[in-house]
Formats: C-alpha cells, structure tokens, sequence
C-alpha cells in the first residue's frame, strides 16, 4: 500500500520505467523500446524516481 501510494505521486514518465525495470523485469533496452525512449534516458528516469520515492517516504517518517 505504501509503494503504491508513492507510485500515485510520482509523474507517468518517471513512474513506467520503473514500473517496467522493477516489476516487469524488462532490461533498460526493453524498456526503451516500449517507451520509445532512449537507453541512457531509461536510467535518468528510474534514478529520479526512486530519488522522488525516498523523498515521499521521508516526508512520511517511513524508514526504508
């Protein structure tokens, strides 16, 4: 439930990548092709969404 709650805050465009990466188990090239983005933007994106997940989770006094 926590997680889900901080996927709900996170932006669509940073959310499925990690989404894709994490639950999916897709390669960053898979996902590339599925988002029609490149490679190198895969890993930009999943890094600022686990930053904006650790943020999220702070602000909730959640210890991860």
């Amino acid at each position: 439930a926590t997680i889900d709650r901080c996927l709900a805050e996170i932006d669509a465009k940073y959310r499925e990548p990690l989404i894709l990466f994490y639950l999916e188990e897709l390669s960053y090239q898979e996902i590339g092709d599925i988002l029609q983005i490149p490679v190198s933007t895969v890993g930009v994106r999943i890094k600022r969404a686990k930053d904006r997940m650790a943020i999220i989770l702070k602000a909730q006094n959640y210890e991860y």
